[in-house]
């Protein structure tokens, strides 16, 4: 048995050189693989932000057929309370006229989809050419249901005068106004609905 000379054995520098090429072709595979995971999974990240938002916006669409429905149900009311309104005042009615009577019911609308669309992760996926608009008109329903409030104010205003006389001209002449801006409001914000579905 010969022995093996220990000079012949390929030094560590030559079997490193051989093996080189393999250990760069594995790194690259485990690099890329990593880079490709990370790629899809913010693609799918990305895809599901588009889609919530999506979601989002069809909420609010929703929402506001629901607000819209709201507000053309009340426009006949709030009119023919202006109407009662207006006739009390009407000068020959003054000493005929004693009692008023007003069925001023509220218009219950709803932001929650878009309050929830605005917190969402995926509102920055929603576009300014969308959200600049109907924040504008969620800024219009605020102030129709502010108006709403002074309403009935002005409502319980009257009913404070007392049961046994009947309600002063002032006073029914304020409220004449609070509905008249009332109308006002509806029809803009019922505008800005349609606009916008």
């Amino acid at each position: 048995m010969e022995n093996a000379d220990p000079t012949d054995r390929p030094s560590f520098g030559d079997r490193l050189r051989e093996k080189l090429p393999e250990i760069l072709i594995e790194a690259c595979s485990v690099a890329l693989a990593v880079v490709l995971a990370l790629w899809a999974s913010e693609w799918r990240d990305n895809r599901e932000l588009d889609r919530d938002a999506a979601q989002r916006k069809q909420a609010v669409a929703a929402e506001m057929r629901g607000n819209l429905a709201e507000l053309e149900s009340a426009r006949p009311m709030l009119q023919k309370n202006l109407d009662t309104a207006r006739n009390y005042l009407k000068p020959e009615n003054a000493e005929k006229t004693r009692s008023l009577e007003f069925n001023l019911q509220l218009s219950l609308l709803s932001a929650a989809a878009w309050n929830t669309a605005q917190s969402a992760e995926s509102a920055r996926r929603l576009e300014s050419e969308w959200s600049i608009p109907v924040a504008r008109t969620y800024e219009l329903q605020a102030l129709y249901q502010r108006q709403q409030e002074l309403a009935m104010d002005t409502l319980a205003g009257l009913g404070a005068e007392g049961e046994d006389q009947p309600p002063s001209r002032r006073s029914v002449r304020e409220m004449a106004h609070s509905i008249s801006t009332l109308i006002e409001l509806n029809e803009q914000l019922t505008a800005a609905y349609k606009q916008r579905l």
